[in-house]
């Protein structure tokens, strides 16, 4: 058995985390920038006034040396993996349906949420068509990584459901409609949704494991 350590949203914020096997960070690790146009370069600059290459594992993470995943969220303008590295360590960022094994476990999933409104302000805002190409490219892991929930998975605020119905029908829904090959992943890890964080196993049938992190972390045993 593995303890996955599973944090987003911090936004520019920091928390001590506890010793575990993995960290998994799932977008908005990032502080916005005074403008949107500004953000890649503040970010940029950010990390490196405030994180220089092995500080946030030395600092942050209660296990230093364990492997980090990560994928970025709407608000992170630019690649995270530049937070995590340091030598002789293990850093793996997620982009479009990436595949990967550490350690006996196999982590995959995709960057994309659905649009927030009509202006398209944030990284990574994905029309319908872009959004099912995105993440029906992920294929089956042990471990899904996303930013965006599931839709109706941890993932009610202000009354409605926010997460992606795309996400839903191709990991949860369509596999149980004639798909032999599709295998049940052990946890799902996701954030975005501030006002919804917890773990639950919300589907009926399912024995995964939801994860939503957002603004602080969850200990996920797999």
């Amino acid at each position: 058995m593995a303890i996955l350590c599973h944090a987003s949203d911090w936004h520019g914020q920091t928390h001590p985390l506890p010793e575990a096997d993995f960290y998994i960070f799932t977008g908005d690790m990032l502080p916005n920038g005074p403008k949107h146009s500004e953000d890649p370069r503040f970010q940029e600059e950010w990390i490196a006034e405030h994180w220089p290459r092995g500080d946030f594992r030395k600092y942050v993470l209660g296990n230093p040396g364990a492997p980090v995943v990560c994928v970025r969220g709407n608000h992170d303008f630019i690649d995270l993996i530049g937070l995590f590295e340091a030598p002789k360590t293990i850093t793996h960022e997620i982009h479009w349906g990436d595949k990967f094994k550490i350690d006996g476990l196999t982590f995959a999933g995709s960057r994309g949420i659905k649009p927030i409104d009509e202006q398209q302000w944030w990284s990574d805002e994905l029309g319908d068509a872009e959004r099912r190409k995105a993440f029906e490219a992920i294929p089956n892991a042990d471990i899904i990584i996303t930013h965006q929930p599931p839709l109706g998975i941890l993932d009610k605020a202000y009354g409605m459901c926010l997460g992606c119905d795309v996400l839903k029908s191709h990991l949860y829904m369509k596999p149980f409609y004639g798909n032999p090959n599709w295998v049940a992943p052990k946890a799902h890890l996701f954030g975005h949704i501030h006002e919804c964080g917890g773990q639950t196993k919300h589907i009926v049938g399912l024995s995964t494991i939801f994860s939503n992190a957002a603004t602080t972390y969850n200990l996920i045993a797999v």
